[in-house]
């Protein structure tokens, strides 16, 4: 924030989250990214920026794809995922969101959406508090444990896609 305040740099707050996450909280590695960001936008940096350079996916997309287990959709979860590989979103990272996801809807049920402990801004905790009343804590444990297994998996496959592609299937028949 100091950084991008003297150089007059316009930035929203959740990018700052997003450059923060990114880099694990190494500030040399938070500084390069900003770098990146600054010489890829020329005026103002956006979310989508911060996506587009480090190949993030977008917490729409993670709401989403929960929002289809949700509502039992299998086809549409797979549709999701499908557009997802379709624009170039690596699914590696896909796994690794999608168990970040249900650990924040973890926290969010257990503590109430607190921002301190999801570490996302106050927009997106209050979504991830409404989203966690569809589950049960052990529903969210469930889909947790299943993710894991799944990127597990990916790891000893030749493919990547199959495992989640049965894993989203699966979440949402259970």
């Amino acid at each position: 924030e100091r950084i991008v305040a003297t150089e007059r740099i316009d930035i929203d707050k959740e990018v700052l989250f997003a450059i923060a996450k990114s880099s694990d909280g190494s500030l040399r590695a938070a500084e390069s990214v900003l770098d990146q960001l600054i010489s890829f936008s020329q005026q103002r940096i956006s979310l989508k920026d911060v996506i587009s350079v480090l190949g993030l996916i977008e917490q729409e997309a993670l709401f989403g794809i929960t929002d289809k287990i949700i509502q039992k959709d299998a086809k549409g979860a797979l549709e999701l995922l499908n557009n997802l590989i379709d624009n170039g979103k690596d699914i590696r990272v896909l796994e690794t969101s999608l168990i970040e996801h249900f650990r924040n809807l973890m926290i969010a049920k257990v503590a109430g959406g607190d921002s301190e402990l999801i570490d996302l801004p106050l927009e997106i905790c209050e979504r991830l508090l409404k989203q966690s009343d569809s589950f049960g804590l052990e529903e969210i444990f469930c889909a947790f444990n299943i993710l894991v297994n799944t990127q597990e998996m990916s790891k000893r496959l030749d493919s990547l896609r199959i495992p989640l592609e049965v894993t989203l299937v699966r979440l949402a028949h259970t």
